[in-house]
């Protein structure tokens, strides 16, 4: 049974773990804390039973929910973990006025894009040498409200 909750601070070294293998980037162990400090309710994880599947963290802007990041465990990819941890997000900013989901996805990542666009998703643009490689990105926009 999969369990989506908010993350706790025992959750870190799965979140950082799979960051590192899944998304292209080395991010500081402390960004993930200070952003859990300031939103908690936007960093969320996904457990089967004890087995961590992957987790999603957001910042509501506004009328906006910016998705930071998303990673979900490769043995998990399209099995509808992603999807539901989106379904969350936009359960729990819903009521808090957020009516544009908003996040920022590696060119060349396809297999993100099309999970993205099944799940509502439009490319709005691109954002030149956007990562840490130079590589660039795509942004992409889902109208919810």
């Amino acid at each position: 049974m999969v369990l989506i909750r908010t993350f706790r601070n025992t959750d870190l070294n799965d979140v950082i773990e799979l960051s590192e293998r899944t998304l292209g980037e080395n991010y500081n162990p402390q960004l993930y804390t200070t952003v859990f400090q300031l939103a908690p309710e936007g960093f969320i994880v996904s457990y089967d039973h004890n087995q961590f599947l992957g987790f999603a963290l957001a910042v509501q802007e506004e009328t906006e929910l910016r998705i930071l990041m998303l990673a979900v465990d490769e043995r998990r990819q399209r099995k509808g973990v992603g999807k539901g941890m989106i379904t969350e997000l936009v359960s729990r900013f819903l009521a808090k006025g957020v009516k544009t989901l908003t996040l920022e996805v590696r060119f060349g990542n396809d297999i993100a894009i099309e999970f993205y666009r099944k799940m509502g998703f439009s490319i709005k643009g691109a954002i030149p040498n956007y990562y840490s490689t130079g590589e660039s990105a795509y942004k992409m926009t889902l109208q919810i409200g």
